[in-house]
């Protein structure tokens, strides 16, 4: 343990080789030096923004249409007929 270094101390100054600083740089090709990130974005990920952007479940709007469908009250000539004007439109 008597061969820790001092956690304060800072070390000798490195000098570094090879090809840095702004210098150098400016003699690469421009396809070396104009490097753009990308970003993708698997089919999960795209899978999940979309369950988020879902609207919530209305637990007790769902709970009322499956008592009323038990009961036989559900399907009315207004529904009925609603639903054959989207249809429609939709075709």
């Amino acid at each position: 343990m008597n061969d820790i270094s001092n956690i304060n101390s800072v070390p000798a100054v490195i000098p570094l080789t090879g090809r840095t600083g702004t210098a150098q740089q400016e003699t690469l090709p421009s396809t070396e030096r104009l490097v753009e990130d990308e970003v993708e974005i698997s089919d999960l990920g795209a899978l999940l923004a979309r369950v988020r952007d879902l609207p919530d479940i209305r637990v007790d709007k769902i709970a009322r249409i499956r008592a009323e469908i038990e009961q036989g009250t559900y399907e009315t000539a207004e529904r009925l007929e609603g639903a054959v004007e989207q249809l429609l439109e939709e075709i």
